[in-house]
């Protein structure tokens, strides 16, 4: 084989890996970005908390506005913290569902992509999960997840900045 070709092909597989390197680190950072995956370092003092409840709402569609998706589901994540000022709730933002994270997200709407009308928040009575879209389209509807999750506050947010956090058990 030729000294030039096998310098080619060389300088090509370098290329590739050093593209699909930098792909996996945009994903990544992405990732990172978003709520609930917020980086705890070591010599960070962080406080523990519990998700016991989410407030799920609703926002209206605009007609004239074109939109990335049509999901009109928000959830503001509600976290009870222990501080050693006492015990205290931090709200996050409301955010769509496909940003939170997974574990998080399929213990408040179902996996059934067929259930429109009901917001496919994940309870078990049809009437009582009507009542529930129903209080979501009138202002919020306090969704209580069957077990509460973990997680680690490294900043409480505040004066417009919004509360960083993590779920303890998840990587």
């Amino acid at each position: 084989m030729n000294v030039g070709v096998l310098a080619f092909i060389v300088a090509a597989a370098g290329f590739v890996a050093l593209l699909i390197g930098a792909i996996v680190v945009v994903l990544w950072l992405i990732r990172r970005s978003r709520p609930g995956r917020a980086p705890a370092p070591a010599g960070h003092e962080t406080l523990d908390g519990v998700i016991r409840c989410v407030l799920v709402t609703t926002v209206p569609r605009s007609r004239g506005q074109h939109q990335d998706d049509n999901d009109q589901r928000r959830v503001s994540v509600l976290i009870d913290v222990e501080s050693p000022h006492g015990r205290s709730r931090i709200v996050d933002q409301p955010e769509r569902p496909k940003y939170l994270p997974w574990i998080l997200r399929w213990r408040i709407f179902t996996k059934n992509p067929f259930r429109y009308g009901d917001l496919q928040l994940l309870i078990d009575d049809p009437d009582e999960r009507r009542l529930a879209a129903d209080a979501a389209r009138a202002g919020g509807y306090e969704f209580r997840l069957a077990e509460p999750l973990r997680v680690l506050v490294t900043d409480t947010g505040g004066q417009g900045r919004r509360p960083r956090w993590r779920l303890a058990d998840a990587r």
